[in-house]
């Protein structure tokens, strides 16, 4: 048999244990794609390297990692555009082109605690760059939108934290831009889903629930 006949054979047989293992979940090419190549550096790694951690643990770990690093990159970019803060400047950019939201939901869709969450608003408020006024629906709440100083502020801003993504992602390359996004999509979408019934329970709860 050609080596390229061998090569089809081998890329059939991947397809057949993708789908085994997605059993009645429905599933892409573009899936199937991402499984193959990842599967291919795992296989690689494993074979050049004695892992100390399990691969979840090297996970949560490398992304601790990395976001320490985006934040430090991020915290020079802030400096330029007078932020003391990023999570100042997310809370703002999440306002712009949407209609005016929840106090409550907006700290619930950064994943901040509470206070934290109320402390960043009001430093909004302070600088004008937002504005606050009652929920029609409910009374007993507030909603805020951003003013046309914080679009302003914005958009005088996004030139330098333009350069965070480049500085952060320059030695991977676009598809590997593309898979790494797709993936970490699908994880943010499960724990957006799923952060308000574990906040406040304890770690064995929490585990239990998010492994079902």
């Amino acid at each position: 048999m050609k080596t390229s006949e061998s090569e089809i054979v081998k890329l059939v047989n991947s397809f057949a244990d993708f789908q085994s293992q997605k059993g009645n979940e429905q599933c892409s090419i573009s899936d199937f794609c991402m499984y193959y190549l990842t599967k291919k550096e795992v296989i690689k790694e494993h074979t050049s390297n004695n892992f100390e951690m399990d691969l979840d643990s090297q996970l949560a770990a490398m992304l601790s990692t990395m976001s320490r690093y985006a934040n430090h990159y991020t915290k020079k970019a802030m400096r330029e555009i007078g932020f003391n803060n990023s999570e100042d400047w997310l809370y703002l950019v999440s306002l712009l082109n949407r209609e005016a939201i929840r106090k409550t939901d907006l700290i619930h869709e950064h994943v901040s605690e509470f206070p934290t969450g109320i402390e960043v608003i009001n430093r909004l408020l302070r600088s004008a760059y937002i504005e606050e006024f009652i929920d029609e629906t409910d009374k007993r709440s507030k909603k805020v939108a951003i003013t046309e100083l914080g679009k302003q502020t914005l958009y005088a801003s996004f030139p330098h934290l333009q350069k965070i993504g480049p500085m952060a992602f320059s030695k991977v390359n676009q598809v590997e831009k593309i898979i790494l996004l797709k993936l970490l999509k699908r994880l943010e979408v499960f724990h957006n889903k799923n952060y308000k019934e574990v906040k406040d329970k304890n770690l064995e709860e929490a585990y239990n629930l998010l492994m079902e």
